[in-house]
């Protein structure tokens, strides 16, 4: 029974980790917090108007941050998807976010909670961005790797 409870709340975290993603996307492309209100109702159908009304909240919170800073008022591309043809094979993967500032590429991939059990494959994850967008992006001289903690609020740079 413990183990029937704990995969429905992974797959309930995922959901609402989900929901992230479309929003911030939304908020990368868009810029603006005035239509979040009604874009957290095409994805978010399964959630009560308190959840609706905490991840609006904390999307305003880290809008008015710093982070938020960085996230929504650079050159960023929400969910980019590239692709990587080496060794007669061919490899894709899709980006939360990629910056770009001057000659610097952040790649920023999306996590909705820091779980300590699953740091080594995120960290495998953003190298293997690294490698779509050196290939993409062959200009690019400097490339920094980070996982964005939503729940935490916290942008955690990986070497």
């Amino acid at each position: 029974m413990k183990f029937e409870l704990e995969d429905k709340l992974e797959t309930y975290e995922a959901k609402i980790g989900e929901v992230y993603h479309y929003l911030l996307a939304f908020l990368v492309s868009n810029g603006e917090l005035k239509f979040l209100d009604k874009e957290i109702n095409k994805v978010a159908l399964f959630l009560t108007e308190n959840e609706k009304k905490e991840i609006l909240t904390n999307l305003h919170d880290i809008y008015n941050s710093e982070i938020g800073d960085l996230f929504f008022k650079n050159n960023g591309f929400p969910e980019l998807s590239l692709n990587l043809f080496e060794d007669n094979k061919n490899y894709q993967g899709r980006l939360d976010l990629l910056l770009i500032i001057e000659s610097k590429a952040m790649i920023i991939d999306y996590k909705f909670c820091k779980n300590p059990i699953v740091l080594q494959e995120y960290k495998e994850q953003l190298e293997f961005y690294e490698k779509l967008v050196r290939a993409n992006y062959p200009e690019l001289q400097i490339i920094e790797k980070y996982n964005f903690f939503i729940k935490e609020k916290k942008l955690v740079k990986i070497s």
